[in-house]
């Protein structure tokens, strides 16, 4: 296990240092800034350590595609990552196959990024994609997300009217995930909805809050606020219901704004303070 994720954050504390600890594997952990500061850092402690589970959010694989320079790169080799866990917040699938890309010449095998979906009240993991198969993504067609269909298309004419919704796997044993509409009815594959998860590791309550309790809470079902859909079993998510963003009474979430300004010449990466 290679990690740089922080402690105080559940896919650090419970998918990186507990698991790491339960199932007594070696782990290199490093302090978050280290990456931070030199993305290359990672990278160079998963070659040193042979490293073959390295688990990070989506941003991180962007910071290294930006950020790694050729002489640090030329001293990589990322042939023993087995599973690059991909989770923590919205998977954008151009840059994680554009790292495979740029990566592929460092030993990186595109088949080892594992998109993945969880949350804290879930003790963090609800799917996961198999590590060693690629990875999946999907261009559905906006107008068929505000019929709450998530139609697959790639008629030339809804070119500039779609979103790519990343494959984010199985649910993991135990678990169980149903998508139901705004009343709480189950929907079949491909109808968007929202994502109720149940299983062994589900939290109890939120802590001093019994009213947000009972509204997330129900009959043993967790109503995790995100949006998406199934298909074949496996969980695509589009993202939180309470981010929607209407223009002109169409839907839209952050997402889709932040995948197009991404390639907007000019634009890069920041952060508000």
């Amino acid at each position: 296990m290679i990690s740089w994720l922080p402690l105080f954050h559940d896919m650090g504390l419970i998918g990186c240092f507990l698991f790491t600890a339960y199932w007594q594997l070696n782990g290199v952990f490093m302090l978050p800034d280290h990456f931070i500061r030199r993305p290359a850092n990672w990278l160079q402690a998963i070659t040193n350590h042979r490293g073959t589970l390295c688990p990070a959010p989506n941003f991180a694989f962007a910071l290294a595609l930006e950020r790694v320079t050729e002489a640090e790169q030329a001293k990589l080799d990322l042939s023993s990552c087995r599973a690059a866990m991909c989770g923590a917040e919205p998977i954008n699938g151009r840059i994680l196959q554009a790292f495979a890309d740029r990566f592929a010449a460092s030993g990186f095998s595109a088949n080892a990024l594992t998109p993945c979906y969880g949350l804290a009240e879930a003790s963090l993991c609800v799917t996961m994609h198999q590590p060693e198969r690629p990875f999946q993504v999907e261009t559905i067609y906006q107008g068929g997300l505000e019929a709450k269909l998530a139609a697959p298309t790639d008629n030339e004419k809804h070119k500039r009217a779609t979103v790519e919704v990343c494959n984010c796997g199985v649910a993991m044993p135990g678990t169980h995930i149903e998508i139901r509409d705004e009343i709480g009815k189950p929907l079949p594959d491909r109808a968007l909805g929202r994502i109720w998860v149940s299983g062994p590791s589900l939290m109890q309550a939120y802590y001093d809050d019994p009213e947000k309790t009972a509204v997330t809470l129900q009959n043993g079902w967790l109503d995790t606020g995100d949006m998406g859909y199934m298909h074949h079993q496996q969980l695509f998510v589009v993202g939180r219901l309470k981010e929607t963003i209407i223009v002109r009474g169409q839907n839209y979430f952050p997402t889709d704004f932040e995948q197009v300004a991404a390639e907007l010449p000019h634009v890069t990466r920041g952060k508000l303070d």
